[in-house]
């Protein structure tokens, strides 16, 4: 068994300082830890399971949201570089890229060399990693002129830092596996905002280069809003999207639908789209938006939503 404490930089830029911490031994405290661990998985045993979807609207409840380790990997050099930390003991600093982002990870020797704010902790144990985020206030708890007293005797302890494991893990990995409790702190511990940015960059480069889109220098500018990035997690960069619009019956009535907003140039065999509608085009890359046999446009799975 073992912890590891993670420091971060508040700094918003694509510069992103870590500092790491492992301790030497926690034999001490390997009992109170699994039986921590033990009650985690007796209490998700209640959960149930589905893949992770960053536009789900169930977020409420007792559910587990999970990704494929491995493909997660291939998306995020962040958890590539925790991986390697974590389970492979590369302990030494490190300095990644990925695409835009820098990655600067700095080894500790003391936990009071950090210079930056908790981040997140983790316990390792018997194949898995688990991972609570945290922060100075909920980990470290400053007492410089506090006492701490026995309960049974009046003697004094002198510690200027406690302790405190909160247990409820945030999501945890097994050998194949990423398994969420909180997909919020996952997202944030792993940035997965980059990973949702490099996946828009990559399904605009491919619509691109199918020329389907008469208008798309003004599309390419509209999907640069962030708030497009996750509906774009949705879309597959395999998509046909040529054949996304091949329904001529689909195209005329969503071009009527939307008072020629969403508009199907006979000429140039291109769809014409005005920003407006960039989110409806989403949900049909993505296959929540077609046409059922009456030839009724129709969302096939209203549990999805595209953000306002």
């Amino acid at each position: 068994m073992e912890l590891f404490i993670f420091f971060k930089s508040q700094s918003k830029s694509n510069k992103c300082k870590f500092e790491f911490f492992k301790y030497q031994t926690i034999e001490h405290l390997s009992t109170s830890l699994k039986r921590g661990i033990s009650d985690y998985h007796i209490d998700i045993k209640t959960y149930s399971k589905k893949e992770f979807n960053p536009l789900s609207l169930e977020k409420e409840g007792k559910i587990l949201e999970t990704l494929d380790l491995e493909d997660t990997i291939k998306e995020s050099k962040l958890l590539e570089v925790y991986r390697n930390i974590i389970i492979n003991n590369l302990l030494h600093d490190h300095l990644e890229t990925d695409g835009d982002l820098e990655l600067h990870f700095k080894k500790l020797l003391k936990i009071n060399e950090a210079t930056l704010p908790v981040f997140f902790y983790v316990i390792k144990d018997e194949g898995k990693v688990y991972f609570k985020k945290s922060s100075d206030n909920k980990l470290f708890m400053k007492n410089k002129y506090a006492l701490i007293l026995k309960r049974d005797e009046a003697t004094e302890f002198k510690k200027e830092n406690l302790m405190m494991l909160d247990m409820n893990f945030d999501f945890y990995i097994n050998e194949d596996e990423i398994i969420m409790k909180s997909p919020f702190s996952f997202e944030l511990i792993l940035q997965y905002d980059h990973v949702y940015k490099k996946h828009k960059e990559d399904v605009v480069a491919k619509i691109k280069s199918v020329n389907v889109i008469k208008n798309f220098e003004g599309f390419e500018s509209a999907c640069n809003e962030a708030k497009y990035y996750r509906a774009f997690k949705k879309v597959v960069i395999d998509t046909d999207f040529k054949t996304s619009f091949s329904n001529q019956k689909f195209i005329k009535k969503l071009q009527k639908d939307t008072e020629n907003k969403i508009k199907w140039d006979d000429k140039s065999k291109k769809v014409e789209i005005e920003d407006l509608h960039i989110k409806t085009v989403l949900h049909i890359f993505n296959g929540l938006i077609g046409i059922d046999i009456y030839d009724e446009i129709v969302t096939f799975n209203e549990k999805f939503k595209l953000p306002s």
